[in-house]
């Protein structure tokens, strides 16, 4: 259901069912929001649509307040893989977050039939991560720092620095005399 009408609906029925909502939620057309019971979200937090936030099979999906995630974003947190979202934090379009992933260690055993190992995503406040940019499982991005658009992060990434590249590394800072 489009409109302000559809907002006011999806807001009133996800305050019941996600684990924890804050005020002011805010989801947009198509969104979809698997395993709600595993995910919390804070205050004044809005998905424009066509979103995917999901925390399935032991996940854990945790948005802090004033997040802003832009169309086509997918949050993955399932299979015991957790998620953090600290706040203020600026999520653009078609971006990626996986904290599980395949294992592949066997080469006589289909990697499909080898399961998941989780791992913890963990994104400080005030955060800007680019359109097309993806975020392996393991990783923390610090306070403050820039992951450019189809940047893939596959490292922790410093309070403040701006990332670049696949895979991403540091360009600059944003603290001025700290390069």
């Amino acid at each position: 259901m489009p409109g302000r009408l559809g907002r006011d609906v999806r807001r009133k029925y996800y305050r019941r069912r996600l684990s924890s909502c804050g005020d002011n939620l805010s989801l947009g057309v198509n969104c979809t929001i698997g395993n709600p019971g595993a995910i919390e979200i804070g205050n004044d937090c809005v998905c424009f649509g066509y979103d995917f936030l999901l925390a399935h099979n032991g996940g854990e999906l945790i948005i802090g307040d004033n997040v802003s995630v832009n169309y086509n974003v997918m949050l993955n947190a399932s299979d015991q893989g957790k998620i953090h979202i600290g706040r203020g934090v600026l999520i653009a379009s078609n971006v990626v977050l996986r904290s599980s992933n395949h294992i592949f260690d066997s080469v006589d055993v289909p990697i499909r039939a080898q399961g998941h190992r989780p791992g913890l995503i963990t994104i400080g406040d005030d955060v800007w991560i680019g359109s097309n940019a993806v975020v392996l499982p393991n990783v923390t991005v610090g306070n403050g720092a820039i992951i450019a658009a189809g940047a893939v992060v596959t490292k922790d990434v410093e309070p403040f620095a701006v990332v670049a590249g696949v895979p991403a590394v540091k360009i600059r800072s944003r603290i001025r005399g700290t390069d």
